[in-house]
């Protein structure tokens, strides 16, 4: 795979590879996620406590207890990217007609939903 994310948050391990995100509390020992990714992993942010994971399609919202807040995988079809988030927004950009056929989107942080 050509993307791979690891870090630690707050004593959570994430770990982003080939086609899947794993969330694991190491102060507790314990499994929090293992999510499936649509086509592959492509990357991962965090931020006030939730995780924001992108895949060959969209992006999904994962809090820190491991729990799926929102889902929207209409954001492109070979990738997508997070740009900055910012001020409630994400703003990013999702492959639709590989090689380079890069469209931006910009998303409600709070529902993931297309603001523009």
């Amino acid at each position: 795979s050509p993307f791979s994310y690891h870090d630690m948050y707050e004593g959570i391990l994430a770990v982003g590879f080939e086609d899947t995100f794993y969330m694991y509390n190491t102060l507790e020992n314990k499994v929090l996620a293992i999510l499936k990714m649509e086509g592959y992993f492509c990357s991962a942010q965090f931020m006030d406590h939730h995780f924001y994971v992108t895949d060959a399609s969209g992006i999904v919202c994962i809090d820190i207890t491991g729990k799926i807040v929102w889902e929207n995988h209409d954001l492109g079809i070979d990738g997508v990217l997070i740009n900055d988030i910012e001020g409630g927004h994400i703003m990013g950009s999702g492959e639709w007609d590989p090689p380079g056929g890069w469209k931006k989107f910009e998303l409600d942080i709070k529902m993931g939903l297309k603001i523009n």
